[in-house]
């Protein structure tokens, strides 16, 4: 089997778990599913711990060669130097980014998930990362595409 990094991106609420839910039983190239949410929910809600966890799993997979994936926000940087470590070591990357037409959408599905016993998220935080997904997206698309364009044979983006 090929080794593989799937990305499962978007902000929060958008149902980045519900689609890793069908990927799941689609697919067999998933491997270890990296989802801080569900971390932080198994360590009463360390969001610290989560982080640092799902980092530590990230290069536990990385190191051994398996196939993972990870549910990201693409708030920062790890998932771009996560992607060029695993095309360093051989890996396909294959990134499914779920959006949604409104930041008042990504507000209702938080709130919804918060009644069935899901995670909260700050409505300042929900706000800005719809806004400043656009400023990420842009980043993460550059630095995807100088992947892409440095290893066009072994990156494949899905839509």
């Amino acid at each position: 089997m090929i080794k593989t990094y799937t990305i499962i991106a978007g902000v929060n609420g958008t149902g980045k778990s519900s689609l890793t839910g069908v990927l799941w039983k689609q697919r067999s190239d998933l491997g270890q599913i990296i989802d801080a949410d569900k971390l932080a929910s198994d360590n009463g809600g360390n969001n610290i711990l989560a982080g640092r966890l799902a980092i530590q799993q990230i290069r536990d997979c990385l190191a051994k060669g398996l196939c993972f994936t990870q549910e990201t926000t693409l708030s920062g940087s790890l998932t771009a130097h996560t992607a060029q470590k695993a095309l360093d070591a051989g890996y396909k990357i294959c990134m499914h980014y779920v959006g949604l037409d409104s930041a008042e959408e990504s507000i209702a599905r938080i709130a919804n998930r918060v009644r069935k016993g899901g995670h909260a998220v700050p409505l300042r935080k929900a706000l800005w990362q719809f806004v400043s997904i656009v400023l990420v997206a842009v980043w993460q698309v550059r630095a995807f595409y100088l992947m892409i364009s440095l290893c066009f044979s072994r990156i494949h983006v899905l839509y």
